[in-house]
């Protein structure tokens, strides 16, 4: 004799219909989080400036004890950049150390070239 239950089809066909659902969901949510990841990425590492052509020159000043956020927000103020948490996250990617100075930047420069200026050492010994 055998003991088993048998199992109705409709019963099996909504357990498959469900785990159908459910993988598509699953898979749907990592396409949705690569496409931002995605986005994000190229929103912070895209090689954009403030604007372009001649663009216009403003005088900044980084103090010893300024933070990033702090030359962020001189940068953003000026009108130099327009993201402050873009201009944090690149410094921190890059790894480039802000030396203080005055520099002479310019809206049309991105974020990298800003960057290398800032953190190049002036030999004033001579």
């Amino acid at each position: 004799m055998n003991t088993k239950k048998k199992v109705p089809v409709g019963v099996i066909a909504l357990k498959t219909t469900i785990r159908f659902v459910i993988i598509l969901f699953t898979l749907s949510l990592f396409y949705a989080g690569a496409s931002a990841a995605f986005v994000f990425g190229q929103s912070i590492f895209a090689d954009d400036s403030v604007s372009s052509g001649m663009g216009t020159s403003h005088i900044i000043t980084v103090y010893e004890d300024d933070s990033i956020n702090d030359i962020a927000n001189k940068l953003y103020r000026a009108g130099v950049i327009a993201d402050t948490n873009k201009f944090f996250i690149q410094v921190k990617f890059y790894g480039y150390k802000i030396n203080a100075g005055t520099y002479e930047l310019n809206t049309e420069m991105n974020i990298k070239e800003m960057l290398i200026v800032m953190s190049t050492k002036i030999d004033t010994a001579n």
